[in-house]
């Protein structure tokens, strides 16, 4: 079963072309460096039961950072109750999970840990249709440590869905991902079952990959693998077993992605009513009404967005009639569609173009991500995490010459 799919990856590799990708790494020196100093302009950690580690009480500036080192780990779960023709099993969620770490006892991150086992067809494939960019992109190691010790003091932590786009993967957003748990969060990202570019299921040595019909399927399957996760993280969360056993606040769960994952999180916004915010990036846009939504609403596009942008102003319009009474707006300017993503890194060599958001006179996808990510940690760090403090950060444009802000704070 696994042989019928070879041809298949040949398709797979055209279609990455769409891959809209988000999020990037942190500091190289943040994972060697736990325990912070305390930024409370006190002498002293508040928290004494963890001398020298993340004081609770801290504020720490969302343009830099945070506090923890970060761990990342893999699991694989498995909905009996959606068996699906695409490859004639019950539908499979790889999870990449990224949290608030210690430090200790983890390894480097790195690109082979992110993808998985894959067949040496595969491999070969994609060393292929990489060509000598290939290296660069295999040696990839990210700021996060893998299977690292879990910071438990500032536990629970809220939990944030990232929905990846349309034949992308769920760490192609891995810098923001990151990000958020360098500052409290736990955010969890899945591959969308035949939506992903591949999926892999290393048990059975098994690649599924992108099936185009789910352009249109992904718009219930999205949002049922939403629920499905958010269940599992129950459950998980009540089970000795698992690694963040009774550390995720599931109480505040929030739900972000990029562009067909951007739209993933509007409709969830409407379809979820457990959800506790909303934040897509750069989305599509296929009409949901938003005149009864009144959860904190965050949204990111790009002025030069030659992908979806011929959407923005209608997902705008979206935004600006839901009645919410905490609502950011964020216009990134001489940005492409992947400027505030990793695609920059993770597509084939042939395709980025300086229309998309890579290379020539567009902001430079790193600055992209800080911005998003500084934003983004504040608005959940409100939301979220209950902290006022961070509101101020976000009725102020930091970033001038390179954004358009509005904010809605009432």
């Amino acid at each position: 079963m696994r042989n019928w799919r070879c041809g298949w990856l040949i398709a797979l590799l055209l279609l990455w072309l769409c891959l809209p990708l988000a999020c990037g790494g942190l500091d190289d020196n943040h994972s060697t460096s736990p325990g912070s100093p305390d930024d409370d302009n006190t002498s002293a950690d508040d928290d004494s039961s963890n001398p020298g580690g993340p004081d609770d009480d801290l504020y720490s500036p969302p343009d830099e950072l945070g506090p923890y080192a970060v761990g990342v780990t893999t699991i694989y779960l498995t909905d009996p109750s959606r068996y699906e023709l695409w490859g004639l099993r019950d539908r499979e969620l790889p999870l990449e999970i990224w949290y608030p770490s210690t430090g200790a006892g983890g390894r480097p991150n790195t690109m082979p840990d992110m993808v998985g086992p894959v067949p040496d067809w595969a491999l070969g494939l994609l060393k292929l249709a990489f060509g000598k960019k290939f290296d660069e992109l295999w040696g990839t190691v990210t700021s996060a440590l893998r299977d690292a010790d879990v910071e438990i003091h500032g536990a629970p932590y809220p939990v944030v869905f990232f929905s990846h786009g349309l034949t992308a993967i769920r760490f192609q957003n891995f810098t923001l991902c990151e990000y958020l748990a360098s500052h409290g969060f736990i955010v969890v990202a899945p591959d969308h079952y035949g939506n992903a570019i591949f999926t892999n299921l290393p048990d059975e040595g098994a690649v599924i990959i992108y099936d185009a019909l789910t352009l249109v399927s992904g718009l219930w399957d999205r949002t049922n693998d939403i629920d499905f996760v958010y269940q599992e993280l129950t459950r998980l969360d009540g089970d000795s077993r698992f690694p963040l056993h009774e550390l995720l606040d599931l109480n505040e769960f929030a739900v972000s992605g990029h562009s067909y994952g951007g739209l993933t999180a509007l409709q969830a916004g409407v379809d979820i009513d457990y959800l506790a915010a909303i934040a897509p990036l750069n989305p599509f846009w296929i009409g949901n009404d938003y005149q009864q939504f009144d959860k904190p609403f965050f949204l990111l596009q790009s002025a030069e967005d030659s992908i979806v942008g011929f959407t923005n102003a209608a997902s705008l319009g979206a935004f600006n009639s839901a009645p919410s009474k905490h609502k950011v707006y964020i216009e990134l300017q001489n940005a492409g569609h992947y400027s505030a993503t990793d695609a920059c890194l993770l597509l084939p060599p042939w395709f980025p173009s300086s229309t998309s958001g890579c290379g020539g006179t567009m902001i430079a996808p790193a600055e992209a991500n800080r911005i998003v990510g500084a934003y983004l940690t504040a608005f959940f760090k409100v939301v979220l995490a209950g902290d006022d403090r961070y509101a101020d950060y976000l009725e102020e444009n930091h970033f001038p010459d390179e954004m358009d802000l509005t904010t809605v704070w009432k």
